[in-house]
């Protein structure tokens, strides 16, 4: 009797050790997944203030003229709404005023983000970043919007949530 015991439970640990392990594994995959939008992400930006140098005027910015200039990796697919990027978020761009200005920036919206791509956001910015949202929770850059910013830099990370997310980042052209 006593050896079934054994048996069993030695049955349950070692069920709950590789669950453990796959568990881990995932995490793993989802944070590099994380971390692989965030960088295209980053990439995507740079893209664009490349493209814009010198005539920051994005008054005709749209996912066409995006995914034209080559801006966006060929991984992010073309979809109804602007861009499926891996992790099953979507990406969309937009003109955006900065200071005042017209269209003198844009805003990227990247939407279905799960908690942990999320919360790669959390704490972004480039030194162009005019804002950046969180599910409708905003950080302003006090370089931008006439010197009053709130948030900044932004600590945005416990916005998200489980399930699907919103970032929204505004940067202003150069």
């Amino acid at each position: 009797m006593w050896i079934l015991i054994a048996f069993v439970v030695g049955i349950g640990l070692t069920a709950l050790a590789i669950m453990a392990v796959f568990g881990e594994f995932g995490t793993a995959s989802s944070q590099q997944t994380a971390q692989n939008v965030l960088s295209t992400t980053s990439a995507v930006i740079a893209n664009l203030m490349t493209d814009y140098a010198g005539n920051p005027n994005f008054s005709a910015l749209t996912n066409t003229t995006v995914e034209d200039d080559g801006a966006v990796p060929n991984t992010w697919v073309v979809s109804t709404n602007g861009f499926a990027t891996p992790g099953g978020g979507t990406a969309s761009f937009a003109p955006a005023s900065v200071n005042g200005g017209t269209d003198n920036g844009f805003a990227m919206t990247l939407t279905n983000l799960n908690r942990q791509t999320c919360a790669q956001f959390g704490t972004y910015y480039t030194p162009n970043t005019a804002s950046i949202s969180v599910n409708g929770t905003a950080a302003d850059n006090p370089d931008y919007n006439g010197g009053t910013g709130t948030l900044w830099p932004p600590a945005l990370a416990g916005d998200c949530k489980v399930g699907a997310n919103t970032v929204v980042i505004t940067e202003a052209g150069q």
